[in-house]
């Protein structure tokens, strides 16, 4: 184990529950709105033990004891154990939640991991399909939008970024008199368009 352990007894753990909750509440009323995000209250039937430092959480969110936590913006993700607490609008589970990323592993929020590209997961996946060829993009999105004119061709497509996201300009038509999809002329590179689709 890591750091320091305390250990409380609860004579009536729902009181103890309850008691955790009422100064969760006050704080984030206190404008300390993440107050009890990173709770670190393990309780058993008739204890709880806290532990000073992240790794031990870890270790003992291995064991039967579970997490405490009543922040009401708190959601246990997939893959960890859920349970109901003794108090409403609070809840137990083995989610050993870490501001500084050092607690247990989220699959389901993008990761900075070590050696990972920026935003994916340090391991395993976020779940969402995909595609390794044109024709597997076809059939992922189906009838949702028409890929029979699908082209990447540079003469006939502009792709400019936006706050890091792709923006695609379809020009329709040829020529000098190409215009957008939205019946304007198409910007020239390196330029701003007053009117972008996004799709």
């Amino acid at each position: 184990m890591h750091g320091e352990l305390i250990f409380y007894v609860a004579s009536d753990m729902k009181e103890f529950q309850e008691r955790y909750k009422q100064k969760v509440m006050a704080a984030i009323a206190a404008g300390e709105g993440a107050s009890g995000l990173n709770s670190r209250v393990f309780v058993g039937k008739s204890f709880a033990v806290t532990p000073t430092q992240t790794k031990s959480a870890l270790a003992l969110a291995r064991s039967d004891l579970r997490i405490l936590t009543c922040n009401p913006t708190f959601a246990v993700p997939e893959g960890y154990k859920k349970e109901k607490a003794l108090v409403e609008g609070c809840v137990l589970s083995d989610f050993v939640n870490s501001s500084d990323g050092s607690g247990s592993p989220n699959l389901q929020t993008p990761q900075d991991a070590g050696g990972q590209k920026p935003g994916q997961p340090g391991q395993g996946g976020l779940g969402l399909p995909r595609a390794g060829s044109i024709q597997e993009l076809k059939s992922l999105v189906g009838p949702a939008m028409d890929c029979s004119h699908f082209t990447t061709a540079p003469t006939e497509v502009a792709v400019e970024s936006i706050d890091h996201e792709p923006v695609v300009h379809r020009w329709v038509g040829g020529g000098n008199g190409r215009k957008t999809g939205n019946g304007a002329r198409p910007p020239a590179l390196g330029t701003r368009s007053p009117s972008r689709r996004r799709w």
